[in-house]
């Protein structure tokens, strides 16, 4: 590895790989680098015997996923997840929970300025 893009920014390399091998024999690869064409791409992709999962969590907000067995919860009224599910993750914030109880607030402390 070296650095050949961003040599008045960093010493350290542009591009960088590290494979992991956990003690239950689970062997994990990452992947980066800053000097791709076309900006920012922000991906994890997970393989393992019995599904795989895609996410890009830049332009997305579900998780592609396939499980041979389900996994359980995807998201607020999906069905089986057997097969191709998309996991929504942060659903609440997603669905504007959080937004929508703060306009809540904002319109109850003006209500209560008027009495």
């Amino acid at each position: 590895m070296s650095t050949q893009v961003h040599t008045d920014k960093t010493i350290g390399d542009d591009n960088a790989i590290i494979i992991l091998e956990f003690e239950n024999g689970v062997v994990a690869m990452a992947e980066e680098s800053w000097t791709k064409i076309g900006g920012m791409d922000d991906r994890a992709e997970i393989y393992g015997s019995e599904g795989v999962a895609y996410a890009d969590l830049l332009q997305g907000n579900s998780i592609q996923t396939y499980s041979t067995k389900g996994i359980g919860y995807a998201v607020e009224k999906a069905g089986n997840t057997v097969g191709w599910s998309y996991v929504i993750y942060e659903e609440a914030w997603n669905y504007g929970f959080p937004q929508e109880s703060l306009t809540l607030r904002i319109v109850l402390r003006m209500i209560s300025s008027l009495w």
